[in-house]
């Protein structure tokens, strides 16, 4: 399988995953605040367009293996026990996934790489900043 395939699966996937979730945020804070439909559009809008490209560049980072990159790109200042696992399984779940043909991976391997992309503590501690900044 080539990387180029599975990558852009994955893309498909976590942005699909990721407008779940944002919808599903952004409909939290409205509830708690006062803002209007058009509001929550535009800021459903800008915070999707800043993480889509955030998430993009975190696949391509671990389809290159570069931790620097990952750590910086999150803003980890100081690698930590913590961190360096969550990068760790990443990769060796990518690793797992690229051993397999595009027709050969299973749905469900996919949504778990893409929820534990989605679920990394800095990337949504980033995303929470956004909409607080926004709501």
């Amino acid at each position: 399988m080539t990387c180029n395939n599975i990558f852009h699966i994955f893309l498909y996937t976590i942005n699909y995953n990721f407008n779940i979730f944002l919808l599903t945020l952004i409909r939290f804070f409205a509830n708690i605040t006062n803002i209007t439909r058009k509001e929550n559009t535009y800021i459903i809008d800008n915070i999707k367009d800043m993480v889509e490209k955030k998430l993009n560049v975190l696949i391509n980072i671990l389809f290159s293996k570069d931790k620097k990159k990952w750590y910086e790109s999150l803003k980890i200042q100081e690698e930590t026990k913590d961190s360096f696992e969550y990068y760790d399984n990443l990769i060796k779940l990518l690793d797992y996934l690229l051993t397999f043909n595009t027709n050969e991976i299973e749905e469900e391997d996919i949504e778990i790489f893409c929820e534990k992309l989605l679920l990394t503590p800095e990337l949504n501690s980033q995303i929470t900043k956004l909409l607080l900044k926004r709501v």
